[in-house]
């Protein structure tokens, strides 16, 4: 590295210029291919660079000053004086050359300095200011940085740092979303806060939430929806029946119903196990129940999304016990248990037929 660095310094057997406007900068054929890939092609095939022994760059806001922090990287493996400004600059010319350890320097220091960073991505956001990727969401263009979607999310991170259409286009059109949605999953990103909560909006968070596998954001809706179970009965239940924003089914025989992540995880642990990691369910949105027949399974949905069962028996007690068990619904449970303590007489017969 020292010696490097010196090479660098002194521009002793330099062989290659990078210019930006009046500025050049003489560097090393070897070491830009050694530790860059685009350089690698760049400088081994037939093309104008390779002929001149220059390049020049135009396409970034790239001040002499970001280059030669870039360069300073690429001879000494480190960087100095780090800024929410200069983190997000290097990222982007950092992706155009693929140098995949200064993206993830980046990234790293995105993620250890959260707090203080939250006002500078905040403006950063609003201003446009050296973005380098587009949200297209219907007609409208939503500008943002590579870097803040890699930090936040591992869907962007592979996204962005592979061969996909998206990432060579530097644009991905989101169709399954409405634009405010996606603005206010955009704003916690950048700004790590969700305003004016509502039932609907959690649903619809919680599901983009989930695609994009922004795990904090997913958390948040749980326990939006955690606090606020009494203002939340009647659209909650409105959303049910309506199967409005569904994202997941349930399938039992030759029925599907249409439910939410968000209220199976928020109320049942067995639900936001299966529903936040890489189980079969949660790739293909869809659990098949084959254990239990259509009407306790709704009756169990109903639960969930409305706090009550209505026209309890005794045969319905103990199978809705058994599945209120099976997914840790443990309020429903002791709803089941009350019921039989409070009719034992009238469950005698029934409960007999069971054992018989």
């Amino acid at each position: 590295m020292d010696d490097l660095q010196h090479m660098y310094t002194s521009q002793m057997f330099s062989d290659f210029t990078l210019k930006v406007g009046d500025e050049e900068l003489k560097v090393h054929k070897l070491i830009l291919c050694a530790r860059s890939s685009v350089f690698n092609t760049m400088l081994n095939c037939d093309m104008k660079e390779n002929r001149t022994n220059c390049l020049e760059i135009t396409d970034f806001d790239t001040s002499i000053v970001n280059l030669k922090t870039m360069i300073h990287y690429i001879y000494c493996g480190q960087v100095q004086d780090f800024s929410p400004e200069l983190s997000i600059k290097l990222y982007s010319i950092a992706d155009k050359y693929n140098l995949q350890d200064l993206k993830d320097i980046c990234v790293e220091y995105i993620l250890e300095n959260p707090d203080s960073l939250m006002d500078d991505l905040q403006h950063m956001y609003t201003s446009q200011m050296f973005s380098d990727f587009t949200l297209k969401v219907g007609d409208e263009e939503l500008k943002v940085h590579k870097l803040i979607l890699c930090a936040r999310s591992s869907v962007f991170n592979t996204m962005l740092n592979c061969d996909m259409k998206e990432n060579r286009n530097n644009c991905l059109e989101i169709t399954d979303f409405d634009t405010s949605i996606v603005k206010t999953m955009i704003h916690y990103i950048y700004c790590g806060h969700v305003q004016d909560f509502s039932p609907e909006l959690s649903i619809k968070l919680y599901s983009i939430a989930d695609k994009y596998n922004l795990q904090d954001l997913k958390d948040i809706c749980v326990e939006y929806i955690l606090e606020n179970p009494d203002s939340l009965m009647d659209d909650l239940q409105h959303m049910y029946t309506s199967q409005m924003f569904s994202d997941f089914t349930l399938k039992v025989f030759d029925e599907e119903l249409k439910v939410h992540k968000l209220i199976l995880c928020a109320r049942s642990s067995i639900f936001n196990t299966m529903l936040n990691c890489d189980m079969k369910e949660n790739r293909t949105n869809c659990l098949e129940i084959t254990d239990f027949d259509t009407s306790i399974v709704k009756t169990m949905i109903h639960y969930i999304y409305c706090g009550q069962v209505q026209d309890f028996s005794p045969e319905l007690s103990i199978k809705l016990y058994s599945i209120a068990d099976k997914y840790n619904l443990q309020d429903l449970k002791d709803i089941c248990v009350e019921y039989i303590l409070e009719n034992p007489d009238s469950l005698m017969d029934d409960l007999q037929q069971y054992v018989h």
